[in-house]
């Protein structure tokens, strides 16, 4: 539906949020501030899951693996980013 889109939460927010999901050092140093550069963005939710999909094919830098493993935590970071404020 084109008028459903989903405002994403303020940068800050966002990381905990990712952080509730996986809180692994190198996701929160280097994966979690490409997702965060969105905060605050009105997206559909399919641009969510490619946002999403995006990010981590950034950060794998061609790591197949780390990749693959990394898309395995999409729902719940999803979940996490569209929860309601002090739902998370």
């Amino acid at each position: 539906m084109p008028g459903n889109r989903i405002t994403l939460p303020a940068e800050e927010e966002m990381v905990a949020r990712l952080r509730s999901v996986f809180e692994e050092q190198r996701a929160v140093c280097c994966l979690y501030p490409k997702i965060a550069a969105h905060a605050g963005e009105q997206i559909a939710p399919e641009g969510l899951s490619v946002m999403l999909l995006l990010a981590i094919a950034d950060y794998a830098d061609g790591n197949p693996s780390v990749e693959i493993t990394l898309s395995f935590f999409i729902p719940a970071f999803i979940t996490a980013l569209t929860a309601p404020p002090g739902g998370s």
